[in-house]
């Protein structure tokens, strides 16, 4: 190999390290927690019973300048959000997430993608209906699964997927 490409190929490995180093942080950041989003979700009721409906909802508060997914995002673009109630768990899933309960998504022509986007900036809550499965009592752990993306103008961290304990 010429000392050329070898030096192209240093300089490049020395602009990948520290991005896939970031990356490796967003996604080992914690159950429900990178660097730019917290996510947090709770039962409501809190008091729900065995047998009756109750809804999940899942609250998203991001950093700024970065920007999370709709649940309807199109596709050919970036990852749209998906919620999903674990299996086995204290819960039934009785419909699809519900859109969000604030606020309504910005829509936001992307020229690289040729798309409208649909963005949350900030923050916003997602609901999630279920019903407390029959013949449960006391405390139960409850898991929702929570993938997302985030994005600012200057681009966008792997996607990923996390596990949030219900509250």
């Amino acid at each position: 190999m010429n000392p050329k490409t070898i030096r192209a190929r240093i300089s490049l490995l020395c602009m990948l390290v520290p991005t896939l180093f970031g990356t490796l942080l967003v996604s080992s950041g914690g159950a429900q927690q990178s660097r730019h989003i917290k996510i947090e979700a709770s039962l409501l009721p809190p008091d729900a019973r065995a047998g009756e409906g109750a809804q999940v909802v899942i609250k998203a508060t991001i950093d700024t300048p970065y920007h999370l997914y709709s649940l309807t995002q199109p596709d050919r673009g970036p990852n749209r959000t998906t919620i999903a109630v674990q299996p086995g768990a204290a819960l039934l899933s009785t419909a699809k997430p519900l859109l969000p309960v604030q606020p309504r998504f910005k829509s936001e022509y992307d020229p690289n993608f040729k798309i409208t986007n649909q963005i949350y900036e900030k923050g916003v809550s997602f609901g999630v209906p279920v019903t407390l499965k029959t013949g449960i009592s006391g405390a139960q752990k409850i898991t929702v699964s929570f993938h997302y993306q985030l994005c600012n103008d200057k681009g966008c961290l792997v996607p990923t997927t996390t596990e949030v304990p219900v509250k």
